[in-house]
């Protein structure tokens, strides 16, 4: 079997299971219809939605496209990274931000320790 007839094949029982739906759709919207001629619809687009299956599911794997070899990303360019171990010390120095809250840490203990307690007298 080519692969054009497999596909043609497969095309032409859509078709049909189309046709089916679109009567079953026109029965349901007609007072004409009954509901053994509304079975016979349903009966055939079973048939056919059937056919396509077991056509795929025997026929269609020697006609699927082959799978695309895995994709390998790029491999990322060499850093001067640390290898993990010891964590790396950050300095105020380094890190504006770090400075601004070392200054603001350093000014808040400097004043709760330097600030005096009044007592209270007992009276």
């Amino acid at each position: 079997m080519s692969q054009k007839l497999y596909e043609a094949t497969l095309l032409q029982l859509k078709g049909k299971a189309l046709a089916e739906v679109a009567a079953m759709e026109r029965l349901l919207r007609s007072a004409e219809g009954s509901a053994e001629v509304l079975m016979e619809h349903a009966q055939q687009l079973t048939l056919y939605e059937n056919a396509m299956t077991v056509l795929q599911a025997y026929i269609g794997h020697y006609y699927a496209p082959s799978p695309a070899p895995p994709q390998v990303p790029p491999a990322a360019p060499a850093e001067s990274v640390e290898p993990p171990g010891e964590p790396r010390v950050i300095t105020p120095e380094m890190s504006s931000t770090y400075a601004a809250s070392v200054g603001q840490t350093e000014a808040v203990t400097a004043k709760r320790r330097y600030t005096p307690v009044e007592e209270e007298e007992e009276e």
